[in-house]
């Protein structure tokens, strides 16, 4: 198993594309931006819409 990288070393070397895909309603996602926010993390929000069972992508936005 891959041992991951925790480290929160800004440099441009370092940063992978994040994409956060949640729900205005879910706890969790709530918790995982501002955790991203608090370390400086700059990410893509996709805000999920939940409808008959099925997900659905509705907006973007850059962080």
């Amino acid at each position: 198993m891959e041992k991951l990288d925790t480290t929160t070393d800004k440099s441009a070397d370092n940063h992978r594309n994040v994409e956060v895909f949640g729900s205005v309603f879910c706890p969790y996602t709530r918790q995982a931006t501002r955790f991203l926010n608090e370390k400086g993390v700059s990410y893509h929000y996709r805000e999920v819409l939940m409808l008959l069972g099925w997900k659905l992508p509705l907006k973007t936005t850059l962080r």
